[in-house]
């Protein structure tokens, strides 16, 4: 932990959070046949929630515990994850239209596409009666954060109140509800289609609440120092990505249950970062939403593209596979510093509010 500005921060949680972000955007290249990608590559989303619920609490429990109003909480939320989202989403719309299609499999009528540009400003998901298409249609990575946004209003009105007890007996709930969907399901690939949609309820749930207690564990004093380089944090991370646990639903649900709480440990307990890894965490960090809110629609642009213009894409896949990340992670810290930062200072002076990290 560092001091910044008089404020504590997480550098190895910044770490995490672009590993996790670089973890999906080959998630979503594997779909588009691009490239292979390790087996629970789409777990970072669990591990993403788990983050969240350790930095929220360290940044608003007592604040909330001290009279903060739960709609001024969701303003500063709003303000923090909207306007990287609207900015996918209407990337997101410009693939729409180019190829009138609401994926690569669903062409889309005029009707349905002012019903996702309507939904998708409202930041609600799109049910549609084909099962596959996804619930965020211009944006597919935005089902994580329409969930990110409903627990933490969960949160703000209830649970930033509930014993540690509580809480825990919420994460063993959620945890069986999760594995009897990923039973069902085959998979705990859930909460992203319009199928199965309401499956993000358990994990968000599961993860976010779990990151919760280990921050009040931290801030007990309850957690030991472990002596050993933060880089473990990220190590055991990919470790647990590219394991066979996946493969069952049961193992894909240890993973989250488990493997990912002792790897949010290992980056709360370790040491910070010396200086040759400061930087580069930092960097992480900051691309990692803006990276997290924008590579969907551009990777299925870049799909569609292939598909309908007859790009041989195969033919170029190893070159597209490293070289795409690093071009969306150098537009992020583009976005990041030119986009994000801007927009979310002046909504929050519109009302008289701090501007939030």
């Amino acid at each position: 932990m560092t001091e910044a500005g008089g404020r504590r921060t997480f550098a190895t949680l910044d770490g995490l959070r672009g590993l996790a972000a670089l973890l999906v955007v080959y998630h979503h290249q594997h779909l588009a046949g691009i490239n292979g990608a390790p087996p629970a590559a789409y777990l970072a989303v669990d591990l993403f929630f788990l983050m969240s619920g350790f930095v929220i609490a360290h940044a608003y429990e007592d604040k909330l515990r001290d009279g903060m109003a739960p709609l001024a909480f969701m303003r500063l939320r709003l303000i923090r994850l909207y306007p990287l989202y609207l900015l996918g989403s209407a990337i997101g719309l410009l693939v729409a239209l180019a190829f009138w299609r609401l994926s690569a499999l669903h062409p889309a009528s005029t009707v349905e596409l002012v019903r996702a540009v309507a939904s998708g400003l409202a930041m609600l998901p799109y049910f549609d009666a084909d099962p596959s298409l996804v619930a965020f249609p211009l944006n597919g990575p935005a089902w994580s954060l329409f969930f990110e946004l409903l627990i933490n209003l969960v949160y703000a009105v209830f649970a930033v109140r509930l014993s540690n007890r509580t809480l825990a007996a919420v994460c063993v709930v959620s945890a069986i509800l999760l594995e009897v969907l990923a039973f069902r399901a085959g998979s705990l690939n859930v909460g992203f289609q319009t199928v199965g949609f309401f499956g993000g309820v358990p994990r968000v749930a599961l993860s976010f609440f779990g990151g919760v207690l280990i921050f009040r564990l931290h801030r007990a004093g309850r957690l030991p120092r472990l002596s050993i380089s933060p880089l473990w944090a990220l190590v055991a991370a990919l470790a647990l990505v590219a394991s066979p646990l996946e493969v069952t639903p049961l193992g894909a649900v240890a993973v989250v249950a488990f493997g990912f709480p002792a790897v949010l440990l290992l980056a709360v307990c370790t040491c910070e970062p010396a200086m040759a890894l400061a930087r580069p965490f930092a960097l992480l960090g900051e691309v990692s939403y803006p990276l997290y809110a924008v590579h969907g629609p551009i990777i299925v642009g870049l799909m569609m593209a292939s598909r309908f213009w007859d790009w041989d894409l195969p033919a170029v896949r190893l070159q597209v596979a490293f070289a795409l990340p690093l071009a969306l992670a150098g537009l992020a810290l583009i976005l990041s510093r030119r986009y994000d930062r801007p927009t979310r200072a002046f909504l929050s002076n519109l009302g008289v509010m701090p501007a939030i990290a």
